[in-house]
């Protein structure tokens, strides 16, 4: 709180049409020049973040001859060093010392000790540019796409529709033009191929245009394959769970209307934890542990889906979370010998990973403290039993609902707790979660919702968690959040005006005055 997105209609004379008016209705982010994210009656655009790789890590190899030099294929290059001021209220002022090279600025050191350069898209004025403002006038998808694809900004998955029926995806953003394929470990300064070489042109975005089954999904998932993405990268996309069920939702409808995509945005069977129950209730059933039994017992009934009263998921998950946590305990230890503060980065492709081992059951990853792989995981079910004990599932503490409740909270509100019940939006249990379309959790989840079909904005809908307005004491600044947290349709185009704010010139004279 408050919402990064705010609510935004813009009402002008259109430029190529005499006497007609432009209205372009979505979201814009504050400090920024352009509706994001919206419809403008001839085409609506959105999108979803691509997770592609962006960035690269360049070893620098420091010169012999000058350590205020690092060797590059053409040859030595000079490390520049400029300061940074950071004016600080009521304090001194701190100086920031910033090493800069030919890939960027260097950020941090190679298991090896050498510098660290950082090579990000962010970096170049090439990939940070207003484009994105030309949205509002595109008529035609070819327009809104040559628009995406030209456009400065974090590299996006862009869906787009226009009024004729027509759908594209393409990647919104800037790609850096490399000399092969992204890699996970750092270039060596050296290696002509290190530096990028430009931007790829628009005909080399990856773009898929009127699908022949008429429909486009992402869901932060890899989107293509092959040479496409070969050009994407993989920057931790997640795995393809949700963007399935969003693909089945879709397929299985012959005609969609507003209510059939925001249904498909709320879907929160379990299709991809389904799996994970069956294995529990399997590894539970031949135990005899006592414990294991009444865990079999208290999940025996599946409900399908993450419900807010649902017990079955919140084991469920427990369970394959457990699983993970022990699977990667199988190779913690070299690492931490070499590195006592190692933690394991995040690892949204893992499931893939464990669920191949769960299933060939290799003997040379088998731990020594284990028989078998069926006594390993009937120790992971053992830690969810532990976890969740027969009283907590008694009381209800087991019910997904309350475990994963909102924690949508005003940065304030955590200094000042006394103020949170007028900072923070209610804590609610929250249907849903991270491997279905409705994906929601106590610290993630759809900042915003749209579903619009330009020309039919009136029957769009919008939902937004939190209001339009960033004052706690102003009746519109949760205005709008029970809609979202309950799933209820709200309007995508504003009611009547309230409350009018005017910003009007000032007088010749009084301008003069402030001169």
């Amino acid at each position: 709180m408050p919402n990064i997105w705010f609510r935004t209609q813009l009402r002008y004379p259109d430029p190529d049409v005499a006497g007609a008016e432009r209205v372009v209705t979505g979201v814009s982010l504050p400090g920024t020049p352009f509706i994001v994210v919206g419809s403008n009656g001839d085409v609506a655009w959105g999108y979803t973040n691509s997770y592609g790789d962006w960035l690269d890590f360049v070893e620098l190899q420091p010169d012999p001859a000058d350590p205020s030099r690092y060797l590059s294929a053409g040859g030595p290059e000079p490390i520049e060093t400029y300061t940074e001021t950071l004016r600080v209220r009521g304090g001194e002022a701190q100086t920031l010392a910033v090493r800069q090279t030919r890939f960027g600025p260097i950020v941090a050191e190679s298991s090896a000790g050498l510098p660290l350069a950082l090579q990000w898209t962010a970096h170049h004025a090439q990939a940070v540019n207003t484009v994105l403002v030309e949205m509002e006038m595109a008529r035609t998808l070819e327009q809104a796409v040559d628009v995406a694809q030209r456009a400065g900004v974090p590299a996006q998955n862009a869906l787009i529709a226009s009024r004729d029926g027509r759908i594209a995806w393409t990647l919104m953003g800037q790609i850096p033009r490399r000399a092969r394929t992204p890699a996970i470990l750092p270039w060596d300064s050296r290696d002509p191929g290190a530096a990028w070489q430009g931007w790829l042109s628009q005909s080399e975005h990856p773009l898929r245009i009127d699908p022949p089954q008429a429909r486009l999904w992402t869901a932060n998932a890899r989107v293509v394959d092959g040479e496409d993405q070969a050009k994407i990268g993989d920057g931790g996309y997640t795995i393809g769970a949700r963007a399935r069920q969003i693909r089945d939702g879709l397929l299985r409808r012959e005609r969609i209307g507003e209510s059939d995509l925001l249904a498909i945005q709320l879907d929160h069977e379990a299709v991809f934890m389904q799996r994970w129950w069956t294995l529990l209730q399997s590894v539970s059933e031949a135990s005899q542990h006592p414990e294991l039994k009444r865990l079999q017992q208290a999940s025996r009934q599946w409900d399908g889906a993450a419900s807010v009263d649902s017990v079955s998921y919140t084991l469920a998950r427990a369970f394959r979370l457990r699983v993970h946590k022990r699977f990667l305990g199988l190779f913690e230890a070299p690492l931490k010998a070499r590195d006592p503060d190692w933690t394991w980065p995040a690892l949204p492709q893992l499931e893939g990973a464990v669920w191949q081992t769960i299933q060939t059951q290799p003997a040379h990853l088998l731990p020594r403290n284990h028989a078998s792989w069926a006594a390993w995981l009937e120790a992971a079910a053992l830690d969810v039993a532990t976890r969740w004990p027969a009283e907590a599932i008694a009381a209800g503490k087991a019910n997904w609902g309350e475990v994963n409740r909102s924690s949508i909270r005003h940065p304030l509100s955590r200094a000042l707790p006394a103020f949170a019940w007028l900072l923070d939006m209610p804590a609610q249990p929250l249907p849903g979660d991270q491997y279905m379309p409705h994906v929601q959790g106590p610290s993630f989840g759809a900042s915003e919702r749209m579903v619009v079909s330009p020309g039919r904005e009136a029957e769009g809908i919008f939902h937004m968690p939190g209001g339009q307005s960033g004052h706690p004491l102003s009746p519109f600044y949760g205005a709008g959040h029970a809609d979202w947290a309950e799933g209820r349709a709200s309007a995508f185009l504003p009611g009547p005006a309230l409350h009018r704010l005017q910003i009007m010139p000032a007088p010749v004279e009084a301008a003069r005055i402030d001169h």
